[in-house]
């Protein structure tokens, strides 16, 4: 009973006050909205590799290299553990530490760790991706982060860390933590209605009514009917009094 008071007193101030209802601006992820329907997204970071070296595992990575990388509880960035680059490597011999990874097709990829050599040797250490190699520009004895970004041109990635003996045998110390792979998803607005599609772009009417539209389909529509068009005209012009017909038409 009590509700249904409290509704017909709403009604009642309503009827009573009928312009004290006034539109205000709605705001989503935004208190301070600045139009009648103001959405307001963000760049959302989405991590899509990170191993638990601190679990003592490299998954989802595996060892593809002539030597293995192997996990080591004597320094590590964070936690109790990291991964060190094995002791030894003959002359061209590469310790390869390789991960697989899906991603979104044309984002921002983003790899970041941190490293530290106690002694690379004539070693080189670097990371390798379906874009490019990537090798730290320093050698620091004390852990330095590193990041690098690259826009993925395919949905099946692949990142290796690998030392390389190069030159000749190399007894290199290096040692990698807090390794990440992100990826950046800028969406801010999505209206699913059945109808969406790649390439689709929202049409309104003259009520403010909208539906999505396939673009290029109506634009491929338009030309067709503008050929078709200009083929149905009949061209002729007067010279001297005679009637000449262009554009194989006919009468």
């Amino acid at each position: 009973m009590k509700q249904v008071v409290f509704i017909f007193s709403i009604l009642s101030l309503c009827l009573y006050f009928p312009y004290s209802i006034q539109a205000q601006n709605v705001g989503i992820n935004t208190t301070l909205p600045s139009a009648r329907l103001h959405v307001k997204g963000n760049t959302f970071i989405h991590e899509t590799l990170k191993p638990k070296f601190e679990e003592g595992t490299f998954a989802p990575g595996t060892n593809t290299g002539d030597v293995d990388w192997y996990i080591t509880e004597t320094d590590a960035f964070s936690g109790t553990k990291s991964i060190k680059c094995p002791l030894l490597l003959n002359q061209g011999d590469q310790a390869v530490l390789e991960f697989n990874f899906t991603q979104a097709h044309q984002k921002s990829v983003t790899i970041e760790f941190y490293y530290k050599y106690i002694d690379a040797g004539t070693a080189l250490f670097g990371i390798s991706t379906n874009e490019g190699d990537y090798f730290p520009p320093e050698t620091p004895s004390s852990w330095k982060y590193f990041s690098t970004t690259y826009t993925s041109s395919g949905t099946e990635n692949v990142l290796k860390i690998k030392v390389s003996a190069t030159q000749n045998e190399a007894t290199p110390l290096i040692l990698v933590d807090d390794l990440k792979v992100m990826y950046e998803d800028g969406q801010a607005l999505k209206i699913e209605d059945g109808n969406q599609g790649e390439g689709y772009i929202l049409e309104s009417d003259n009520l403010g009514h909208v539906k999505w539209v396939d673009l290029r389909s109506e634009i491929e529509q338009n030309i067709d009917q503008a050929i078709l068009d200009e083929a149905q005209q009949l061209h002729f012009s007067e010279t001297n009094s005679e009637l000449s017909i262009s554009e194989g038409n006919t009468v």
